[in-house]
């Protein structure tokens, strides 16, 4: 799933991780209750078999911590590296706006002068060709 994340060209408005961290599984709570109340009898194997048990308790417990906690670091990690594509983007699109404004103002510029060059150039063939035809008439 996390890989959709990164590789996601179209964003949209819902982005789900998947899953549902508030959604606990496992039977310790049910194992919790069949221990809750002690049997009023007991013997030897029975005592074995709940140090057994007990053991096999404690070593699952440091598993899914380390299981956990590898984990844990693992999503930190991509989480991290999404935060930094999605900063990474952002600034990449407010580069792209100030570029386009500045081509904008290039462009607004450009026509500008274009347009002054025309005027002016127009005046000038409008003086020149009045004085033309005065020449000719003071040349007569």
């Amino acid at each position: 799933m996390f890989l959709q994340l990164f590789t996601s060209n179209v964003p949209t408005r819902d982005q789900n991780l998947g899953g549902n961290p508030t959604r606990i599984v496992g039977s310790e709570r049910r194992k919790i209750a069949n221990v809750s109340v002690l049997r009023t009898k007991t013997n030897p194997q029975e005592v074995v078999k709940s140090a057994r048990i007990a053991g096999q308790a404690e070593a699952e417990v440091q598993l899914l911590s380390r299981l956990s906690r590898n984990q844990l670091a693992a999503a930190n990690s991509w989480a991290k590296a999404f935060s930094t594509r999605v900063n990474h983007a952002s600034a990449m699109m407010r580069i792209k706006e100030s570029v386009q404004r500045d081509a904008a103002k290039l462009h607004k510029g450009t026509l500008n002068h274009n347009l002054t060059l025309g005027e002016t150039q127009a005046n000038l063939g409008g003086y020149d060709g009045e004085f033309q035809r005065a020449s000719e008439v003071v040349n007569f």
